[in-house]
């Protein structure tokens, strides 16, 4: 990529928008990946798991808890010691205060939390990588949308230059009209072929204000924005099998699936650790005092300790060997879920290559009809000024003009999205 993801959509820079305002390809993409919403959730996602993917989370630092408690009571007492003293009293006020820090660091339990730290850490790279997925549907989206209306556009300029050619010869009638040497029919004729042409004219503007408003709703911006596109559509024409190839090493989907059997496998692990035994060390400092009526009016302690303790799983009705073998076949389903998305991209990427050469095929032999459709109209137009064609012959002429120019614009169109889906498949679309 020519810009970082987040460069793009950290960035205050972007341009905004403003009535009238040209528009490239560039800033059209900048502005969808600034709005976009799925962008937005995507960039969140991705900031939850940086936030997950700790030691802590996973259970490695330890845990360190203040408990305090501070009990007042009324208590009647009445006691007969072995000495013969007796000792009574009613509702004699009391108090029992006791506090406590305890920290306690695991120690040892079947290596769990290495495993899911690692998992945290499986799954921040999933994050990102459905991130750039986002990223780079987002901007397939955006240029399929803006080159068809660069192939809209490029059709209106046909039928400019058609309605130029008619109207240059409806000029021509009339004058031959005014001298005698041209008939009604000849002036009616090209009088509605004028208006046919401004009739596909004003078609094809509705059309073109359309596919502008599918463009602004891409980019997340009024549908009502006046914007100016001034581009064309280039083709890159060096594409070959090693498309396919790259698809597995590149495409997002195939790495994603490969990081979700990781993710699969380590629970699988974080699983079977739960029937190992638990070794925590735990320390701290007790402080306790109570007083009351009685014998014992005051004791109070307090000092710090420290000791081991011990969880061994000895039986759970069989529920972890059971979860096990559940994350077995999940992690199973995972390497399944890749196989399925890896020929789901080779027949994408297989497909999109052969649409591409074919495209180019035509192509290639449509802009030679282009050419010879736009000589044949000039020529069919010169030989009607001096009287060697008949008005028939200049609309047939015009029609083809018309045909091959809007199918040249199409194939060209065809050929651009065939390769933006490539790049795609590859992730390697440049902007």
């Amino acid at each position: 990529m020519k810009k970082s993801f987040f460069a793009i959509l950290l960035s205050s820079a972007l341009p905004v928008l403003c009535m009238g305002q040209r528009l490239s390809l560039q800033e059209a993409i900048n502005i969808a990946l600034k709005n976009n919403l799925d962008i937005q959730i995507s960039k969140n996602d991705i900031v939850a798991a940086e936030t997950a993917n700790h030691i802590g989370m996973a259970g490695g630092l330890p845990s360190v808890s203040i408990t305090a408690t501070d009990n007042q009571q009324l208590t009647s007492v009445n006691q007969e010691l072995n000495s013969g003293q007796k000792i009574s009293g009613n509702w004699s006020s009391g108090n029992t205060l006791n506090v406590g820090v305890t920290a306690s660091q695991l120690l040892y339990n079947g290596m769990k939390v290495q495993t899911t730290k690692q998992r945290l850490e499986e799954i921040e790279k999933l994050s990102r990588e459905q991130f750039n997925a986002d990223v780079q549907n987002v901007v397939a989206d955006v240029m399929r949308q803006y080159y068809l209306v660069v192939m809209q556009q490029g059709f209106a300029k046909t039928l400019e230059n058609s309605l130029s050619t008619a109207r240059q010869r409806l000029e021509i009638v009339r004058t031959r009209k005014s001298v005698g040497v041209a008939s009604n029919v000849d002036l009616y004729q090209t009088e509605i072929d004028v208006n046919n042409i401004k009739q596909q004219q004003h078609q094809q503007v509705l059309l073109i204000q359309q596919t502008k408003s599918d463009l602004l709703k891409l980019l997340n911006l009024s549908s009502d924005s006046a914007i100016i596109i001034s581009d064309t559509i280039v083709v890159e024409k060096h594409f070959d099998k090693s498309v396919v190839e790259n698809a597995f090493l590149k495409n997002y989907a195939v790495i994603a699936a490969q990081q979700q059997i990781n993710i699969s496998a380590l629970i699988e692990k974080e699983v079977a650790s739960l029937r190992m035994p638990s070794l925590r060390l735990n320390g701290g400092f007790n402080f306790g005092r109570s007083q009351s009526a009685g014998q014992v009016l005051l004791n109070q302690t307090y000092g710090p300790f420290i000791g081991l303790s011990l969880s061994i799983p000895i039986y759970n009705g069989g529920v972890y060997k059971r979860q096990q073998s559940i994350a077995a076949i999940d992690t199973k389903n995972a390497y399944l879920q890749k196989s399925k998305i890896e020929n789901e991209v080779q027949t994408a990427a297989v497909k999109a290559l052969n649409a591409y050469d074919n495209y180019l095929a035509q192509l290639t032999i449509e802009q030679g009809n282009y050419k010879l459709a736009d000589s044949l109209l000039y020529l069919i137009n010169q030989r009607y000024v001096l009287g060697y064609s008949n008005i028939l012959e200049v609309k047939e002429a015009e029609n083809s003009y018309i045909n091959a120019g809007y199918r040249l614009v199409n194939l060209s169109y065809a050929l651009k999205t065939a390769e933006i889906e490539m790049r795609r498949i590859m992730n390697d679309l440049n902007f």
